[in-house]
C-alpha cells in the first residue's frame, strides 16, 4: 500500500506460485485452477467536495493461465478484467456507492466444470454491469 498526504494511494496484491502433485497418477502436474501468478493494482483518489468526501477507485485484476483438472489437459486462459467505482460519504451517517464491473466486459472462466473438465462450461466471469448502493450508519 502506497498513500500520500494528497488523497492519492495504491494498493497492489499480487501471488507467485509453482505448484505441483507429488504422488498419485498426476504426479509432476501442476494443481487445477492455480495460476503461476495473479495480481490485483488498485490506485485510488480522495477529495472534499463541499460537505462530502468522494473517493474515486479502480481496480485491474489479472490471472495467467492455469488448468481445469489435476490431469493438466484442460487450459484456462489468463484474463484481465477493470473494475471502476466511486463512493460518496455524503455525511457521517450516509454514504453513495456506485461500482462498474468489468467495464471491458471480458469473458473468461475462473475455473472449469469439476464434474467434467473437458466440458466446454465453467465458472464465469459476469459481463460488465453497474450498480449503485446507499449505506446509512446510525
Amino acid at each position: 500500500n502506497y498513500y500520500t498526504d494528497t488523497g492519492f494511494s495504491v494498493n497492489l496484491n499480487a501471488t507467485f506460485q509453482e505448484t505441483e502433485i507429488v504422488s498419485g497418477s498426476n504426479d509432476g502436474n501442476e494443481a487445477q485452477r492455480q495460476p503461476g501468478w495473479q495480481m490485483r493494482f488498485t490506485p485510488s483518489y480522495e477529495f472534499d467536495m463541499g460537505e462530502s468526501t468522494v473517493t474515486l477507485y479502480g481496480t485491474l485484476s489479472a490471472v495467467d493461465d492455469r488448468f481445469s483438472d489435476n490431469g493438466n489437459n484442460v487450459d484456462l486462459e489468463g484474463y484481465e478484467k477493470i473494475d471502476l467505482g466511486a463512493v460518496v460519504d455524503i455525511n457521517d451517517a450516509l454514504s453513495v456507492q456506485v461500482s462498474a464491473d468489468n467495464v471491458t466486459d471480458e469473458d473468461a472462466l475462473t475455473e472449469g466444470d469439476p464434474r467434467e473438465p473437458s466440458a466446454p462450461n465453467g465458472r464465469f466471469i459476469m459481463p460488465a454491469s453497474v450498480r449503485v448502493s446507499v449505506a446509512y450508519s446510525f
